[in-house]
């Protein structure tokens, strides 16, 4: 069974205005031969909003991921990727926390999926939120996946972004699927 970890100081990360509140990951074949390394996992991460930022577009939000865990896996595009999500990735001659994109996506052990603009919170349907679909390769029959998330976003309501907290989810493999809330305590 995974588990969650809060890695960053966060008090309650079911009350941050950004909210990471499913992770799953399912297995996945590659239909297209033009993705190589080819896809054999799929990871779904969706993102929320606390309803006190119902009906607000957020802007520039992103949702950084790192597998830790195993040491051979990385994030791959697939051909379930949504293209108007861009895909960054460190960038290897600038400095730390300077991303870039590349028309070739190379796999990479850190990922930032970035949108414009969007609303993670609609008050007519507020179990919707925002899902990301991401490849992983190169994770061997019966190996866990450990990795970190983090997600952050502008709303019109504040010149500094809004956090989630960074959270650890260690234990994962094939067919799992967590629910945020139910790790903490008061849910």
């Amino acid at each position: 069974m995974p588990t969650v970890s809060v890695t960053r100081s966060c008090d309650d990360p079911t009350d941050r205005p950004i909210q990471i509140v499913n992770i799953s990951l399912a297995a996945y074949v590659e239909r297209n031969p033009q993705f190589t390394p080819p896809a054999t996992l799929q990871l779904f991460v969706n993102l929320t909003a606390h309803h006190r930022f119902a009906d607000i577009p957020f802007r520039d939000t992103r949702l950084i991921l790192e597998i830790l865990e195993p040491a051979g896996a990385f994030f791959v595009v697939h051909s379930d990727r949504r293209n108007h999500i861009a895909w960054e990735i460190p960038n290897p001659q600038g400095s730390a926390g300077d991303w870039v994109t590349r028309p070739d996506n190379p796999p990479t052990k850190r990922l930032r999926v970035r949108e414009d603009q969007l609303v993670l919170f609609q008050s007519d349907r507020p179990a919707d939120g925002k899902t990301y679909p991401v490849g992983i390769a190169g994770v061997s029959e019966g190996e866990f996946i450990r990795l970190s998330a983090f997600a952050d976003g502008f709303d019109l309501l504040s010149a500094h972004p809004r956090l989630s907290c960074e959270l650890t989810i260690e234990g994962l493999e094939e067919g799992d699927g967590v629910y945020v809330p139910a790790q903490f305590s008061r849910y």
